[in-house]
């Protein structure tokens, strides 16, 4: 007589599985590992895929940028300047005048003739002081503009620091930006522009003042504008002293 034992080891079964077992249309366990899935696209490999597919969207365009920066220190009457030197290259220095861009050392040194030819004419320092008073512009006479200016650029930047007195309490504390002291500077550079000249982007902080103006041609393709300023001053955080920005 010969007896015969089987043992069978049992695998342990999940309760969710056990209660599984007995819905209808329910999977079957499954004895090889999970496939593993496709790994995701990421921020970071989705900018590079745009990024190397931008000739099929962009169309590039070149443009003349002209930026100016500027402490007026709050002194009366230098909006009369603006459009005569931002716009016009008027009283700039001989050695920014000398940036000049030609395709050839000929050119060049024709261009460089001409204008100190031009300059020859334009009035000197002493004579200038002489003259000056608080009512007059502060430009040279006979100044013929040193810099590309008018339709030649495509944008204008530009950045003014005091417009008001911030060494007074009242002004420099002040818990708001009076938009009163940039209008005058806004006006003085609109008239100086040539016709058709958008401002598309502005940003005021107390005594900083940043304007940005576009050519007719640029002014339509300029979009996703955005400003802000951030202050620095008194307790972290007030006017008298931080930054303004803009991004197109």
């Amino acid at each position: 007589m010969s007896t015969t034992t089987s043992t069978s080891a049992s695998r342990p079964v999940s309760a969710s599985s056990s209660l599984m077992q007995d819905v209808p249309g329910a999977f079957p366990e499954s004895s090889s590992p999970p496939t593993s899935l496709p790994t995701a696209s990421t921020q970071q490999s989705l900018s590079q895929a745009v990024h190397a597919r931008r000739a099929e969207y962009t169309r590039p365009h070149k443009i003349r940028i002209s930026v100016g920066t500027w402490n007026v220190a709050a002194f009366k009457g230098t909006e009369r300047d603006i459009g005569g030197w931002f716009v016009d290259g008027k009283g700039v220095m001989g050695q920014l005048a000398e940036l000049k861009l030609a395709p050839s050392t000929e050119s060049r040194e024709q261009d460089e003739a001409a204008d100190q030819s031009a300059l020859d004419e334009r009035e000197a320092v002493p004579e200038q002081e002489a003259r000056h008073t608080r009512t007059q512009s502060t430009l040279p006479k006979g100044d013929p503009g040193s810099l590309p200016g008018g339709e030649e650029v495509g944008l204008y930047v530009l950045g003014l620091q005091e417009v008001i007195d911030i060494n007074s309490p009242t002004e420099a504390l002040r818990p708001y930006t009076d938009p009163g002291a940039s209008k005058k500077f806004k006006k003085a550079v609109q008239d100086a522009l040539p016709a058709g000249y958008t401002l598309v982007a502005e940003q005021q902080l107390i005594g900083m003042l940043l304007l940005i103006y576009a050519a007719p041609a640029v002014a339509s393709e300029v979009k996703s504008v955005s400003t802000t300023s951030v202050g620095t001053g008194v307790m972290g955080y007030m006017g008298n002293k931080g930054a303004v920005t803009a991004r197109l």
